[in-house]
């Protein structure tokens, strides 16, 4: 039960890390958009 449980954790952590990498990449590039449009 105990590895199973560590295992999902595991996995949650990965995917909201994933997610918050992807946030910050959509971020920057509507940053880089904006910072071109201004130039």
């Amino acid at each position: 039960m105990a590895p199973f449980r560590a295992r999902l954790a595991r996995a949650r952590l990965a995917r909201a890390r994933l997610a918050r990498a992807r946030l910050a990449r959509a971020r920057l590039a509507r940053a880089r958009l904006a910072r071109a449009r201004l130039a």
